[in-house]
């Protein structure tokens, strides 16, 4: 079923918050009354399309039989043969997470009006609320998974600005980056996903899609990042790590069950993270010295519940569960200082210095030595941070040491051997052409990373991984078309320039000079506002013509470069001042 009236209310949802976030961002307001004012106007009216097609959805499903309606599908970028399809669906799971996502969005938008008064970052923390509240209507509305990724890369962002909302103090930056590094793991599985969503391939879907849901939602091995995430004002860690953020994996595997349910080896491994989780993150929540990462484990661990739910094809109570578990953990997260405050009060008052031993299950089974050795796994959260970074950051490490120290032999070595690739594409091998290149931008990444306290220098070393890219995609495919290659090396060059621009220091004001810089940086790690990022979609399409594997090292040189330009535009612009100021 479409109509122009029900497709005009299904964007509007979208339109409303996305176009408050807009303003806030542009104006120079400074009134917490209008700010406030701003935020609720764009979430009510949200809410008033939402009603509208909710109604709309009932009246078609009771007295036409139909279970959904859906915009008509236009293409949103086109360039040559290259088109982005783009369409917004409503059926029964998306009703139900919209009304979780207006009705958090606005409570919280509320609550923070008091909340975040005389902060500085008043203006800036509605405007990312806005944004994310936006980025999730999108998610749970798209019909394809190419415009979900779209507003997953958003939502990834609006978390990474909100943990790192205090940037004056060092750690809220820390933890924002590795935030972001998990969910650029996660990105991979969604990116080619999204790529084999309309083959035959439900195994290799349903585990990439298995490998974003868990990124994304906090499950094993990336349980720990929750924690970490918390740092931002308790209002968004409510919002995204209570209710909507750390739901979105879960989400993603219900509204794709029809694409990897045939797939007995994916609702196995959906099933096996999910018990893992909730195992393990009910042992770390039970030694967790503050109340939000009690409430954050608790709240990783009933996912993986909903996770083992989704295995079992119990989607309806896994949707039910999740909604509950979201509300209540939204909840817990807002009034957790008010309860701090009144159970340390009592305390004071009674004159009690500790709290009364309680006799849990763990100390009737297990011995004092048994009870010992787990407290300090759980209070270690399982060794899954230093695990994940001896296999991944590790070795790039390692590889960084072991690169010359002059980079014009590097120059010359990777000249010669593009030399070569060319000429193998001539003779007809142009798979291994394309390999020879491509990994010569996964080394380009490396010294970038090598470089990162040189923004300048690192950000030139990003140059070079795109256009080695480019030229890799062009070689390997065998139609040699120029226009995915060229215009991806374009817009990765005016974007190297404005993140330039912006970093160097050379320009006098300070919010032209951030925001240049975090254009350039946003479009270096091909977020999805930006051109970069209808470029990386057109390079990976390439990608899958030349080879599967090949397709997998450029979306992971993609995530890495990606996870590089963010950390440069940290470390130049909030890492360095802190020291400087220190």
């Amino acid at each position: 079923m479409t109509s122009p009236i029900l497709s005009l209310i299904l964007l509007f949802i979208i339109v409303a918050p996305f176009s408050g976030a807009a303003m806030l961002a542009a104006l120079p307001m400074r009134s917490e009354k209008a700010i406030a004012r701003i935020a609720i106007l764009s979430t009510l009216l949200s809410t008033f399309c939402f009603i509208a097609a909710i109604g709309a959805w009932l009246f078609a499903r009771i007295w036409h039989g139909q279970t959904s309606f859906s915009t008509p599908e236009i293409f949103l970028f086109h360039l040559g043969n290259y088109r982005f399809r783009a369409g917004l669906s409503m059926t029964a799971p998306a009703a139900a997470f919209l009304f979780l996502i207006q009705f958090t969005s606005g409570l919280v938008i509320r609550f923070s009006r008091i909340y975040m008064h005389r902060e500085p970052g008043f203006r800036r923390f509605f405007a990312v609320v806005l944004m994310f509240q936006a980025a999730m209507a999108l998610l749970t509305l798209a019909t394809h998974l190419d415009l979900l990724f779209f507003a997953w890369e958003v939502v990834g962002l609006a978390s990474f600005l909100l943990i790192a909302f205090y940037h004056e103090r060092r750690a809220p930056v820390r933890n924002a980056l590795k935030t972001l590094s998990i969910y650029r793991v996660a990105d991979i599985g969604l990116f080619l996903s999204a790529f084999l969503e309309l083959t035959s391939a439900h195994t290799s879907t349903g585990l990439l899609l298995l490998l974003a849901a868990a990124g994304k939602s906090a499950q094993f091995p990336f349980s720990f990042w929750i924690v970490r995430a918390m740092e931002g004002p308790t209002p968004s860690s409510a919002l995204f790590y209570g209710a909507l953020s750390v739901n979105a994996g879960a989400y993603l595997l219900l509204k794709t069950y029809a694409i990897w349910s045939g797939s007995l080896a994916v609702h196995l491994a959906i099933g096996l993270v999910g018990i893992t989780t909730a195992i393990l993150c009910s042992l770390f929540s039970r030694t967790q010295h503050t109340i939000k990462g009690q409430v954050g484990y608790a709240s990783a661990a009933q996912v993986g519940i909903i996770f083992v739910e989704i295995a079992a094809g119990l989607q309806t109570l896994a949707l039910i569960h999740m909604i509950s578990n979201a509300l209540f953990r939204c909840y817990q997260l807002l009034v957790s200082p008010s309860a701090v405050a009144y159970l340390l009060r009592r305390q004071t008052a009674s004159g009690q210095t500790t709290t009364s031993e309680e006799h849990s299950l763990f100390q009737r089974l297990l011995t004092r030595e048994g009870r010992s050795t787990l407290f300090v796994f759980s209070i270690s959260e399982g060794y899954l941070e230093d695990g994940l970074r001896f296999l991944f950051w590790r070795p790039l490490r390692k590889l960084t040491e072991r690169l010359p120290a002059k980079k014009l032999n590097f120059i010359v070595s990777a000249a010669v051997l593009i030399a070569i690739a060319i000429s193998f594409a001539q003779a007809g091998h142009a798979i291994a052409s394309a390999y020879i290149v491509i990994g010569l931008a996964g080394l380009s990444s490396v010294l970038s990373l090598e470089s990162i306290k040189r923004s300048g220098r690192s950000i030139a070393w990003l140059f070079i991984s795109a256009l080695l890219i480019s030229l890799s995609v062009w070689v390997g495919t065998r139609t040699h078309t120029h226009t995915p290659a060229l215009f991806y090396a374009i817009t990765i060059g005016v974007v190297s320039i404005l993140a330039i621009l912006g970093l160097n220091g050379k320009i006098s004001s300070l919010r032209i000079a951030t925001s240049l810089g975090l254009i350039g940086v946003l479009g270096l790690s091909g977020f999805s506002l930006l051109p970069t990022f209808f470029g990386e979609d057109m390079l990976l399409r390439r990608a899958f013509q030349i080879h599967s594997t090949y397709a997998f090292l450029l979306s992971c040189i993609f995530a890495l470069n990606g996870f590089i330009a963010i950390r440069i535009f940290a470390q130049q612009m909030w890492i360095s001042r802190f020291e400087a100021s220190a």
